[in-house]
């Protein structure tokens, strides 16, 4: 009887089940419309964490937390063309551990560094102003 509780008891902590979700993203702030982002590299980071009971799964500092491991990699001002993934883990007895990764590209962004007045650049003259024209009188 004893050999029989510990296998079930093994088999209730060994069973897990995970789920792995992601999201797609192009950059994770705005783009100056005057800048230049300039490609530094690949760069990945990850952390993970363990709750009990009531997981809350990854929170803003956390996601934060990730983002900024990833760009300290290459120095990076802004993420370019990235993935999260988060990966949750819900073991028996209310144990969750969740994995969150983000894999993309550092670039730095040059503000206002765009040359606006390069040779083939050119601002179009204004329209002419309309010309009124007298009306004509009406014959009787």
């Amino acid at each position: 009887m004893r050999t029989l509780t510990v296998v079930c008891a093994a088999a209730l902590l060994a069973g897990a089940c995970t789920i792995t979700t992601g999201d797609l993203e192009t950059n994770n702030r705005f783009a100056f419309p005057n800048s230049n982002v300039e490609p530094l590299g690949f760069v990945s980071a990850e952390e993970s964490k363990t709750e009990f009971f009531i997981p809350d799964g990854p929170d803003r500092e956390m996601r934060n937390r990730v983002l900024q491991a990833a760009l300290d990699q290459k120095q990076g001002d802004i993420m370019i063309d990235y993935k999260w993934t988060t990966m949750t883990t819900v073991y028996p007895l209310f144990i969750t551990t969740t994995k969150l990764r983000i894999d993309g590209t550092a670039a730095r962004m040059d503000v206002g560094g765009q040359d606006v007045t390069a040779p083939n650049y050119t601002i179009p003259a204004p329209a002419p102003a309309p010309v009124a024209t007298p009306a004509k009188p009406k014959k009787k």
